[in-house]
């Protein structure tokens, strides 16, 4: 997890777990944040804390063969 620093550079936040392994692709979608784990063949879901931004410990977690892309729909 990035920030943006007062000089306007990226600075790192924080660090968590993919919930998988081979994060490939990412979506933000309102509050949560969604991964497609390729190497696991895996998707998890990650609310996002209001008050900080970053993601929850524990994700929601689907099986998905071999997901690489991630396209949200309105």
């Amino acid at each position: 997890v990035v920030g943006i620093a007062a000089d306007g550079a990226l600075a790192p936040v924080a660090a968590f777990d993919c919930g998988g392994a081979t994060p490939r692709h990412h979506a933000l979608v309102d509050d949560r944040l969604h991964v497609a784990n390729q190497g696991s063949g895996t998707v998890a879901s990650f609310r996002l804390d209001a008050a900080t931004g970053l993601p929850t410990a524990a994700p929601a977690v689907i099986t998905v063969p071999s997901p690489t892309y991630l396209l949200p729909l309105e």
